[in-house]
């Protein structure tokens, strides 16, 4: 059965009628998009905010034209029942239910009226657009939701496509590699982060004697501090006051907690466990579909690794069964968004790379890596002469 669709047969004259008016013309992807928005059942809340624009204006249009123009404006409102006179018009969506229920009024006052039948004819006709409107608010999301779920829905498809890169046998070799030099790195993070804490509160318990207040918001407040506020609000407690804490302007009264050593070590270790699984993860994922490409890896060897706060690097030399080898240098480090708030970039540059003939590639990038550098292969030909050709996909 074929669905249906939203029609505007009057307006579509009318506005044919009146030379000049955009606004139906405007308004018909505005159609497109609710009918669209009800079959997914979903729009996101800035979408519905421009489609209830757009909608809007077209009936402030279709009333003026159908209804003001002939009925109301240039005195002609004076030859109408008083009721009708100064008939409030829904210019807008959002008023098209209570315009149902007075033309109920309407028609039991004045049943022979041009102007009420007139109105019957279009409000019929925008039933269907008010219905379908009313449904889709229904399904409106919040932009940021829609971003958060288009962004899980993403990672999860990455993650799966990952999980089966990282099963083949080369990638697994990485992952034992990186597994058996893990113990070393986690406790080097581990060591480094409860160093960066133990600062944070130190500093923390300096400034309060200096400035003789204990208030980490007022001490820290611009917006560059915020990973240390994360921190102090997980080692203070606030005290009770006599006085009504709420009370604008009263000053607030911060102490450490007994066990703050305690929660300082469990915040680095658990810091160094996300850092080393991502470590792990993004060093052999980098890699991945090389490793899967050429199914002849030979070698693998983890150096040069550097750990400091906020960064690791290192070198990943691999070496292939047809003498083409690469060095992926990969580093993880901790950067900060313009709030302040932190996150980890992974970036990796491929260096010393040299396909199976022996030839050096420079400049070369992740997708060269995977377009070219797996594609390679040399053919052998008449007179030990050996020439290039790239594998077809």
């Amino acid at each position: 059965m074929p669905e249906k669709t939203l029609q505007f047969p009057i307006a579509e004259k009318l506005f044919l009628e009146s030379k000049g008016n955009k606004d139906y013309e405007r308004f018909l992807p505005c159609v497109k998009k609710i009918e669209q928005g009800l079959k997914v059942k979903e729009i996101v809340n800035p979408e519905f905010e421009d489609l209830k624009y757009g909608v809007n204006r077209f009936l402030e249009s279709f009333f003026k034209i159908g209804i003001s123009e002939k009925y109301l404006y240039a005195g002609k409102y004076e030859s109408l029942p008083q009721e009708l006179q100064y008939v409030d018009l829904p210019y807008g969506i959002h008023a098209l239910g209570a315009m149902y229920k007075k033309q109920i009024k309407f028609e039991k006052s004045f049943p022979q009226e041009p102007i009420v039948k007139d109105l019957r004819l279009i409000l019929d006709e925008l039933k269907p657009l008010y219905d379908s409107f009313t449904e889709l608010k229904t399904y409106v999301v919040k932009a940021n939701v829609k971003k958060k779920q288009l962004k899980e829905a993403q990672e999860q498809e990455e993650e799966e496509y990952m999980k089966k890169l990282v099963s083949h046998k080369d990638a697994q070799k990485v992952i034992d590699l990186l597994n058996t030099k893990s113990k070393d790195i986690h406790e080097q993070i581990y060591t480094i982060e409860l160093s960066f804490l133990k600062n944070i509160v130190k500093s923390y318990i300096e400034k309060t004697k200096e400035l003789n207040k204990t208030d980490y918001h007022e001490i820290y407040s611009h917006p560059s501090y915020a990973d240390v506020i994360m921190v102090l609000q997980s080692v203070t407690v606030r005290e009770k006051q006599k006085t009504n804490p709420y009370i604008y302007g009263e000053e607030k009264i911060f102490s450490l907690v007994e066990n703050y050593e305690n929660i300082l070590s469990s915040k680095a270790r658990q810091h160094a466990d996300y850092v080393v699984k991502k470590f792990i993860y993004k060093n052999t994922s980098k890699i991945a579909y090389i490793l899967n490409e050429k199914n002849n890896m030979s070698h693998v060897s983890l150096e040069n690794v550097n750990i400091r706060k906020g960064v690791i690097e290192c070198d990943l030399n691999v070496k292939f069964e047809d003498k083409s080898s690469f060095i992926a240098s990969n580093s993880v480090v901790l950067s900060y968004s313009k709030y302040g708030k932190p996150f980890y970039r992974y970036p990796t540059i491929f260096k010393n790379v040299q396909l199976p003939n022996g030839e050096k590639m420079k400049d070369v990038s992740e997708q060269t890596m995977e377009e070219i550098f797996t594609k390679f292969e040399n053919v052998a030909v008449a007179d030990n002469v050996t020439i290039k050709k790239i594998k077809p996909n």
